[in-house]
């Protein structure tokens, strides 16, 4: 049963696996049926383990196309995007959702 998976950034990424030897992943849903048992990111945005998921796909409550699988993530130090910013970095921002 295959998953797709996309590259979030380089920390905790694919070359930063876990003690067990599997990449750290981050699961996305916008299912709100699945919220009780979800951590809400953003509004209407929610998380829970790639173990849920599958299980949850398993067992018919829930599609995989429903879940975005992201391994690692970008992230800053105090004051180091800001920095980045005012060097003349590219950077394209764009809103999840304009009530968010």
């Amino acid at each position: 049963d295959t998953w797709h998976i996309w590259f979030g950034g380089d920390c905790q990424g694919l070359n930063s696996p876990r003690e067990d030897g599997e990449p750290y992943c981050t699961c996305l849903h916008t299912a709100e049926r699945l919220a009780p048992i979800s951590e809400e990111v953003i509004r209407g945005v929610f998380m829970i383990s790639l173990v849920q998921a599958k299980a949850l796909a398993l067992a018919g409550l829930a599609q995989k196309e429903e879940f975005l699988v992201v391994v690692g993530y970008c992230g800053w130090g105090p004051g180091q995007l800001q920095a980045e910013v005012n060097r003349g970095d590219c950077w394209t921002l764009a809103a999840a959702d304009g009530r968010a």
